[in-house]
């Protein structure tokens, strides 16, 4: 006998009480535990449409079992711009969700928002192959959700309380930023463009000295992490002098200025370019809501990295001269990256900066592309292991899409059932009011047109 309950098991993680545990036939491998609880009400958030303030939810628990769920080598999108398997993922990682964009009216607009991850899960169950035009396949469960042009679509059919729920079907267009940046070699000719763009946009501005413009390198506007790359490159480009090493603690000496003081290559090759252009994003590049913006006061910098731009097939706008800027002696023009996210996202795989101030996505509008476009949804095997998160916002952004998250975190979820329910166990607890002790939780419930309706808070 415990004093915040009759039982003395743990029905489920952070629950006493425990009364009873049943089976029924209607639900095959599925237990329920009856526990004591405060309360079974549920105040309705303010901002939700409907016409009443509480609702009665007696259930605590996952009746799905960790449903939405992902093959584990699935890329997921962090908050600096790379990528990490989602089999990989920890809690307190930051990964990138979305959230209602600011100002938009009650649109249903979002954005992209940096969130935690709060848990990880797997499971192994059946699993399906989703084809998008652009060639893009994603593993998933049947019960998984993904954002599309019509709402949260589930990846295969099925029922919950409010009848058939929505599943994909070829010509939904998955909203998300497209194709994600996977990590890259640095070439010895992407080691040298890296190098030379770094020196030279940190001595823009700058008189030279002697023939050299880098005799001051590095300034104050080079990060540590750009600092960071450039002291490995620099290790494997030449062996190190005695002495060679600067005020910041970054080599120097002839291996590093000797191409800065020859000038640009006439005929850089496509590793060059890619290098170039992260040196320079390193030092002048920043993103804002997703917009890349180099900014120079050097024309022949800002010649050099449209060059590269245009080499590598990015498109971009110059913005007219500016008045100065933080850091700057002189008036600055800037070189806007144009594309939105998907063009965003293939810049951090093609030249890959350093710095996270340049590999920000947050703000940026969540949209839809013709590319990410359902072409095919097909059983991809039996007894797959999957893997998936619980985030702060609900979602994340997997392999270029936006994926609703796992709701079996400690919350409450009751309106779907699996179609092959037989095929796992879980485990669902149904509240008897009582004096336990109240915790709270949120869940993200799909409305029966399959959009997301507001977390809903639950004492029990």
């Amino acid at each position: 006998m415990l004093d915040d309950g009759v039982g003395a098991d743990l029905a489920l993680p952070g629950m006493r009480g425990l009364l009873r545990s049943v089976r029924v036939p209607e639900f095959a491998g599925t237990t329920f535990h009856e526990v004591e609880a405060k309360s079974v009400l549920n105040r309705v958030p303010g901002s939700s449409p409907v016409p009443f303030r509480w609702t009665v939810n007696p259930y605590r628990g996952c009746g799905h079992a960790c449903v939405y769920c992902l093959e584990g080598s699935t890329p997921v999108l962090l908050g600096d711009g790379r990528t990490r398997a989602i089999a990989e993922l920890c809690a307190g990682d930051t990964v990138v969700g979305t959230a209602p964009a600011r100002g938009e009216g009650g649109r249903g607009e979002r954005q992209y928002v940096r969130t935690t991850v709060l848990a990880q899960w797997s499971t192994t169950k059946p699993a399906f192959r989703v084809t998008l035009a652009d060639g893009t396949a994603v593993i998933a469960s049947g019960e998984h959700r993904f954002l599309t042009d019509r709402g949260w679509r589930h990846v295969t059919g099925g029922w919950c309380r409010a009848g058939r729920r929505p599943q994909l079907r070829a010509g939904h267009i998955l909203l998300g930023p497209g194709a994600l940046p996977a990590p890259r070699t640095h070439t010895a000719a992407y080691r040298e463009g890296y190098l030379d763009g770094l020196v030279r946009a940190d001595a823009a501005g700058e008189a030279a000295r002697d023939g050299r413009i880098d005799v001051a390198f590095p300034s104050e506007r080079v990060a540590l992490e750009a600092l960071g790359r450039a002291h490995h490159f620099l290790a494997a480009r030449a062996p190190v002098a005695a002495g060679a090493v600067g005020a910041r603690g970054v080599l120097t000496g002839p291996a590093t200025s000797a191409r800065v003081a020859t000038g640009l290559p006439r005929e850089p090759d496509d590793e060059w370019c890619a290098g170039f252009l992260a040196g320079v994003t390193d030092v002048t590049g920043e993103s804002t809501a997703g917009v890349l913006r180099i900014t120079t006061p050097d024309d022949e910098i800002l010649g050099a990295a449209a060059g590269a731009l245009r080499r590598l097939g990015f498109g971009f706008a110059v913005e007219a001269p500016a008045a100065l800027a933080a850091g700057w002696r002189r008036r600055v023009r800037r070189l806007c990256l144009a594309g939105g996210g998907r063009a965003f996202l293939r810049f951090l795989t093609l030249v890959d900066p350093a710095v996270s101030r340049a590999r920000d996505l947050a703000g940026a509008p969540v949209r839809a592309d013709a590319g990410q476009a359902v072409v095919d949804v097909a059983p991809a095997g039996d007894a797959t292991p999957l893997y998936d998160i619980t985030t702060g916002t609900g979602d994340f952004v997997a392999n270029g899409v936006v994926s609703h998250n796992c709701s079996a975190r400690d919350t409450v979820h009751t309106c779907e059932q699996p179609s092959t329910p037989a095929s796992h166990s879980t485990r669902a607890a149904r509240g008897r009011v009582s004096s336990a002790s109240a915790t709270n939780a949120s869940s993200w419930s799909p409305s029966a047109d399959g959009r997301t309706s507001p977390p809903s808070r639950t004492a029990r």
